[in-house]
């Protein structure tokens, strides 16, 4: 049975200082690469019950409700600390770990001969220095509004009543340790 997957992410998303080339030299399955790391992330985040949820609200890759509108695009609002916040939307994070899970493995490719290194002729290759520093700036910033998307979700939880019991499960097994009272 294939997974329904809501593949937000597109390869023009990726502009700016996130740009991946968008030109002959992008692999053909690096769209496939996206949205499999962007599946991933969504299940990390919501759980398989929450994200089906989520999938299935979709029409056109549109949601149909305010609540996955909101997780989608974002909202102004005010966390259960009491605190104006502005969520950005699932794009804010999405868009630097899959960046920095991106550009990581495509610093090598596979080959006849196994792993390879790109060899230019024409430019000069990337110091692994700057590379991992790109990967780590990009994938802190993600991991920010990852937490961020986590707040907000975590403040609706009447809205995403599924949400809290897998954040529990997660607590207990000692990944996020982020709000530990409620």
């Amino acid at each position: 049975m294939a997974i329904n997957k809501a593949n937000i992410l597109q390869i023009t998303d990726f502009v700016g200082r996130y740009a991946i080339a968008q030109n002959e030299f992008l692999d053909d399955n690096s769209l496939e690469i996206i949205h499999e790391l962007e599946y991933n992330l969504f299940i990390d985040l919501l759980g398989a019950e929450l994200y089906n949820e989520f999938v299935d609200d979709l029409v056109d890759g549109v949601p149909q409700t305010q609540k996955w509108l909101n997780f989608l695009n974002g909202a102004t609002y005010t966390d259960c600390y009491g605190c104006v916040r502005n969520y950005l939307g699932v794009k804010s994070f999405l868009v630097p770990l899959v960046y920095s899970e991106f550009i990581q493995s495509s610093k090598n490719f596979n080959s006849n001969l196994g792993l390879v290194t790109p060899k230019s002729e024409n430019s000069n290759k990337t110091s692994e220095f700057d590379i991992r520093q790109k990967v780590y700036k990009s994938h802190n910033e993600g991991v920010r509004y990852y937490d961020e998307c986590y707040l907000f979700l975590y403040t609706y939880d009447a809205d995403y009543p599924n949400f809290y019991d897998f954040f529990k499960k997660k607590t207990v097994k000692g990944f996020y340790n982020k709000i530990t009272t409620r």
